[in-house]
């Protein structure tokens, strides 16, 4: 008898232990994206943007690598911020208050050459954010 119950228990065990979806399956872009929904609510825009390469924080503000190759210590390199195609300045500051991490969608860092789209001020680059 003690055996029918063992032999269901290990039934019930090995059942319960199954995914609706088997590991061969998840993509790894499919797992990031997953894993990034789940930590969206504790994720700042400071912390969003220090995930994408080339940014890198200096006082507090996002600067892209590319735009920090002077020696002059007074000059702003914060890039040009555009969401939704519309820019909105060089202030990160004022950024933070306009955006809810929770909706943005897509962070793209675009360069200080191809930045030459939005004129002088995207002399340092630009970080494009599309929001939901």
């Amino acid at each position: 008898m003690k055996q029918n119950y063992l032999i269901i228990f290990l039934m019930l065990l090995i059942a319960s232990c199954g995914s609706s979806k088997s590991a061969s399956t998840i993509g790894a872009s499919e797992l990031r994206d997953e894993l990034n929904n789940r930590n969206r609510t504790s994720m700042t825009l400071m912390d969003l943007l220090r995930q994408k390469p080339g940014i890198f924080m200096s006082r507090g503000v996002p600067v892209l690598m590319a735009a920090a190759n002077s020696f002059n210590g007074e000059k702003s390199f914060e890039p040009l911020y555009v969401v939704n195609g519309f820019i909105v300045g060089n202030s990160f500051r004022d950024l933070r208050v306009l955006i809810d991490p929770n909706s943005v969608k897509s962070i793209k860092v675009v360069k200080v050459a191809e930045a030459s789209k939005y004129g002088s001020r995207g002399g340092n680059g630009a970080i494009e954010i599309t929001t939901y």
